[in-house]
């Protein structure tokens, strides 16, 4: 018999009691059946008791008995299809051409397959076996005690097996919960996290409980909430609310059913008194039948105040159908066949049509305009881009067959839900939300439409004390809580919405989750990526054409970790960063072989950064740095210098390292760069510049900043910018400038004293920069970073602080870097010489003319920016033992910041 996986033979084991008996020649003969095939039957006889039968032979009223399967179930003829015999057993194949018979066997053939897959058991294994004589039955039920709580704990351990020690203990009362759940154990714990604070415009500022354990949920519905507060904060209305129940009558003819649906309509007013009767806090709005055939569905539309109102609906309704029920029995032409309290027509947890159109529960509104400049820095998109993404989603939705139309507004129902003591049955129905978004003003109109949110604050699980404090903690504890709440939800709804949508649009949704989220560990880029030769292929085409391939990766010593590595491995962090050289062996067909140096630099996150600095002294500094990292520069930096480096322009391009091929993989927090080797540039300390090194820095500045200067426009729509330092994002970060002031090692800080002036000053410089042209500058361009090709050529590395700034910034820094110290204070002229260099330099480069006037005004604000910003985080990353560098560093700037506010080093 076959062996492949469709006519495979599925064996039966011995004593299994599966039979096979027919007649043949008028003799009834019975055999075991051994497997089964979709085709056939292996029926074998002991001791060859069966019948002397010939290869073709037909076999009449065949009956199967296969435990569990066929019980003595007729098979009709079948013929033997082979024969042999096995150890004094004779062994027939059977097989039949009916189609029933063929059915019969490949269901068999599925059963027992399925069969085999399950734990064996004492009596052989069923399909479907009997219940034991005896069902054992839960204790205490009925009973709501903390000791028949602990007898069903020890009831569920014994027959199951497992111990179950962490349910023994629960805060929850198993007699106040009488109510609320029968066969009570114990209470399974979920983490709730705070979001926001958004601010709602109809009450303030407003924290909401998230209970989930979806890692980065909480933090990006606090994103989208900060944004929508910058922006001025939400508006919120319930538009209207109601709770329905949907009882079904069903008559003799549509006849009945249509006189019925007019007659019901009429007494409005007689029903609403019979729900009086069960219910204060019910109020019956109206009824609509629904006349399908001789069925009418009745939909009973009502208030509850601040109860979700769903078993208050159901004895009301009762209530009123008993009437109806007395009344219909008057009319004894009138006949009713049937009766149901509820029909399935309310949508009862369930997101329908009917719902989303006319409502159940809370129907609630939320909107909110958000400015360019707000979308841009916290949510780092522009309004077009999100309003684009929205019309695609929007089509996917269509496509999908969606009934509304969100990202993902069910988050933050449920995590609310679970956390206050809501129904947790009804999220399916609550959060079927519309999501709108429209270009308006120049910023994005964005509004959140919650058809159906099923909430209440009296009832339910809302009585238990946690629960009620989370409820308490929005202020959504008495009269009007319940619309309170909605509205609440509908605001933190649109804010997550925002957040997601924005995120998706960017590498920063999947690291995200990766990084805050996932149950598994992230898989960071590792060694043996890199020791595939496969992993360099992109860079030996780069270099050697389309055909060529990589076959050997040979790691070369002089691995440099990044400044922020220690801290990291201090804080359990380890991942493979930094620059790693290899050695390349390429092949190209027709063609010898050759080696090639390359340089791999894999890139630490802006994520790596801020927990780096989180070991910084000073708990406040601390805090200030994670709240404002991303007012810093180093948001996204990881990417950043990956969209610097795919820049085509031979004026950036002749001032970097060649970049052979770049990799980014977020899922596992991987941004690499593949690119030359710089073997022949000489790396000078600070110390050995002399004016030459200065000046030809200068030129390479000139002609790096004239690639963008003046297209500012056009660089902020480059999405590898990030958010570009602005007067308002300054301003907003003051506690992290100040933080710094406070928290620097004595020693420097005293050196900056101007510092505080310049933070508290820092509204009335800051308007300098964005009074004249603006580039792209390095960001860091110091000696750290740049090299000598030979005399004259600069290379300059590490391009991921780069952003949209004045150019001046870049000759500051690098002044303070390589000014010489011999002297008590820098060189007036020398210095006054180096910025109209730069200047003129600049002019030559962009054939424009540059303000002399501006252009020092300029230099002077970015001077007091590396006093405020650069410079003190450049010392806070050294931790508690800046090097000896550090203090010429501070001591230059300081000279500098005094010529520069007196005037002097302007002086002729």
């Amino acid at each position: 018999m076959g062996k492949n996986r469709m006519g495979s033979d599925r064996r039966i084991p011995e004593g299994a009691g599966s039979k096979v008996s027919f007649v043949f020649e008028a003799v009834t003969y019975e055999g075991r059946i051994e497997a089964v095939t979709e085709r056939a039957l292996r029926v074998v006889f002991a001791n060859g008791d069966g019948p002397q039968v010939m290869r073709g032979a037909t076999l009449t009223e065949c009956r199967v008995h296969l435990r569990g399967i066929f019980a003595d179930v007729p098979f009709g003829d079948l013929s033997v299809e082979d024969t042999d015999c096995v150890h004094d057993e004779l062994v027939l194949h059977l097989s039949g051409e009916d189609a029933a018979v063929r059915a019969r066997l490949a269901f068999a053939r599925e059963a027992l397959a399925e069969l085999e897959g399950r734990p064996s058991m004492e009596r052989p294994s069923e399909l479907f076996p009997p219940p034991p004589p005896v069902l054992p039955r839960l204790p205490g039920r009925g009973i709501a005690t903390e000791e028949a709580r602990r007898e069903r704990l020890a009831f569920a351990s014994a027959m199951t097996g497992v111990p179950l020690d962490h349910m023994e203990e629960t805060s929850l009362s198993a007699e106040r919960l009488a109510k609320n759940i029968e066969g009570l154990i114990g209470g399974v714990e979920i983490p709730v996290g705070l979001a926001g604070p958004l601010l709602f415009r109809s009450f303030g500022l407003v924290l909401a409980p998230f209970a989930t354990t979806e890692g980065a949920l909480v933090a990006s519905t606090t994103r989208g909430a900060l944004a929508l507060s910058r922006a001025g904060g939400v508006t919120t209305r319930v538009l209207h609310q109601q709770m329905v129940r949907a009882p079904l009558f069903v008559f003799r003819d549509v006849g009945h059913a249509a006189t019925f649906g007019q007659w019901i309509r009429t007494h409005v007013e007689v029903l609403s008194k019979e729900v009086r009767k069960v219910s204060k806090h019910a109020n019956l709005l109206g009824v609509e039948p629904y006349v399908l055939g001789r069925t009418v569905h009745v939909i009973f539309r009502y208030t509850t105040g601040d109860a979700a109102g769903q078993n208050m609906t159901t004895a009301a309704t009762w209530q009123a159908c008993t009437w109806v029920l007395e009344e219909i029995r008057h009319v004894e032409s009138f006949e009713l066949e049937h009766f149901s309290v509820e029909g399935n027509m309310a949508g009862d947890k369930k997101f329908s049509f009917l719902s989303f159109l006319r409502g159940r529960g809370f129907r609630v509104a939320a909107d909110c305009y958000v400015p360019r400049a707000v979308l841009h820095e916290v949510l780092k998109v522009s309004p077009e881009a999100a309003v684009q993404a929205h019309e695609h989603y929007m089509s996917g939705s269509f496509q999908a067959g969606l009934v509304s139309h969100n990202i993902n507004t069910s988050n933050a129902v449920a995590a609310i839900f679970a956390a206050t003591g809501q129904d947790i049955a009804c999220v399916h129905e609550s959060s079927g939300g519309l999501l709108s978004l429209q270009l308006a003003d120049g910023g994005l109109y964005a509004s959140m439409l919650l058809p159906n949110l099923v909430v209440g604050t009296v009832g339910g699980g809302t009585h238990l004390p946690r629960q009620r404090e989370m409820l308490q903690l929005m202020g959504c504890l008495g009269d009007g809580g319940a619309a309170r709440l909605a509205e609440i939800i509908a605001g933190f709804c649109l804010a997550l919405d925002l957040s997601t949508l924005s995120a998706s649009l960017s590498e920063r949704f999947v690291m995200a989750h990766e990084r805050l989220g996932r149950n598994k560990p992230m898989a960071w880029l590792a060694r043996e990526d890199l020791a595939r030769p496969s992993f360099f292929d992109g860079a030996a085409k780069r270099m050697r054409g389309d055909a060529a391939v990589v076959a050997s990766a040979e790691p070369l010593e002089g691995v440099i970790e990044p400044r922020i590595a220690p801290a990291l491995r201090a804080r359990g962090v380890t991942k493979l960063m930094g620059l790693l050289p290899y050695r390349l062996r390429i092949d190209v067909p027709g063609a010898p072989s050759s080696e090639h140096d390359v340089m791999v630099k894999v890139k630490a996150l802006s994520e790596d950064r801020v927990l780096a600095m989180k070991g910084a002294s000073g708990a406040q500094f601390a805090k200030a740095y994670a709240r404002f990292a991303a007012h810093t520069g180093v948001e996204a930096c990881e990417s950043r210098e990956l969209g610097v480096c795919a820049q085509t322009e031979p004026r950036l391009t002749r001032h970097m390292p060649a970049i052979y091929d770049a990799y980014r993989d977020p899922s596992r927090g991987a941004f690499v760069l593949v690119m030359e080797y710089l073997r022949d540039v000489e790396w000078l300390d600070a110390s050995q510049w002399e004016r030459a090194h200065v000046e030809a820095a200068l030129d390479a500045a000139a002609s790096i900043h004239s690639v963008w200067y003046g297209r500012e426009r056009e660089l902020l729509e480059q999405p590898w910018l990030g958010v570009p330092p602005s007067s308002e994002r300054m301003l907003e970060a003051m506690p992290l400038w100040l933080a710094l002031a406070e928290y620097l090692p004595s020693d420097l800080a005293s050196d900056l004293v101007e510092a505080r002036d310049a933070i508290t000053s820092l509204g009335e410089w800051w308007p300098v920069f964005e009074q004249q042209p603006r580039t792209l500058i390095h960001n860091a361009f110091n000696p750290a970073n740049l090299g000598f090709a030979g005399k004259t050529l600069v290379i300059a590395c590490d391009w991921e602080l780069a952003t949209l700034h004045v150019p001046q910034r870049d000759l500051a820094e690098l002044l303070v870097h390589t000014l010489p110290m011999q002297r008590a204070e820098p060189d007036r002229e020398e210095v006054a010489h180096y910025v109209e260099y730069h200047r003129r330099a600049l002019e030559r480069a962009t054939g424009r003319a540059i303000d002399e006037s501006m252009w020092r005004a300029g230099f002077s604000a970015s001077l007091r920016e590396l006093a405020i910003h650069r410079i003190p985080l450049a010392i806070m990353a050294y931790g508690d033992s800046p090097p000896p560098s550090m203090h010429r560093i501070v001591a230059a700037l300081r000279s500098l910041l005094r010529l520069s506010s007196s005037g002097a080093l302007w002086l002729k």
